[in-house]
């Protein structure tokens, strides 16, 4: 029986490595994978700390915590695709290739936080208060200051609102403007192609 267990462990060991490589492999091979895989660890993670976020609600401190939670997930995924993908500082296209692919996920976390608002909308905010719900515009939240009259605080109210759509729309235009940049190059790619493959007249 120990014999039969240890090498079952023997297997797992020497297996893992196998897995890994298999798996880097893959990754390499396939932007498209790659990227999806990524992609849905980002979209989990958006949704998860979507729950828990909560604005500093501070003059000091709304700008520099909301350009982390743009910006530090989006280093991260990059230079994890960057180092699975194997890419080295060497001057080639092989290298832009690399680059390109690995932007993907950056570019979508970017994206689903734009369409989730919450961090534009802290960001934007200059004043101080307490961070709750807004009436009937549930899950949208806000900073609402103390000792405001009715009109001011619709006024604030107002603004917050409106920081949440112009996040959603720049998020729209960003995967408008991925979408017709990819189709142009794809476009221009095939041309290429059917031009290189296309025979030439003799003489």
């Amino acid at each position: 029986m120990q014999e039969l267990q240890a090498m079952a462990s023997t297997a797992s060991r020497e297996g893992r490595p196998a897995l890994i490589s298999h798996v880097r492999s893959e990754f390499k091979k396939s932007a498209l994978v790659s990227s999806t895989f990524f992609g849905a660890i980002l979209l989990c993670l958006e949704k998860f700390i979507e729950k828990e976020f909560a604005c500093p609600c501070n003059v000091y401190w709304n700008a520099a915590f909301e350009t982390a939670y743009f910006l530090v997930p989006a280093v991260v995924v990059f230079l994890l695709m960057m180092k699975i993908k194997g890419c080295q500082c060497k001057k080639s296209k092989e290298t832009a290739k690399t680059v390109l692919s690995s932007i993907g996920p950056a570019l979508f976390w970017i994206i689903i936080v734009l369409w989730d608002g919450h961090c534009v909308a802290c960001m934007k905010t200059t004043w101080s208060g307490s961070y709750i719900e807004i009436d009937k515009a549930a899950p949208q939240k806000w900073c609402k200051p103390a000792n405001l009259t009715s009109s001011q605080e619709l006024d604030y109210k107002t603004k917050t609102q409106h920081w949440f759509f112009m996040s959603q729309g720049i998020g729209m235009g960003v995967i408008t403007l991925i979408i017709v940049v990819y189709l142009s190059f794809k476009c221009c790619c095939q041309q290429e192609v059917r031009d290189v493959e296309a025979p030439r007249p003799r003489n």
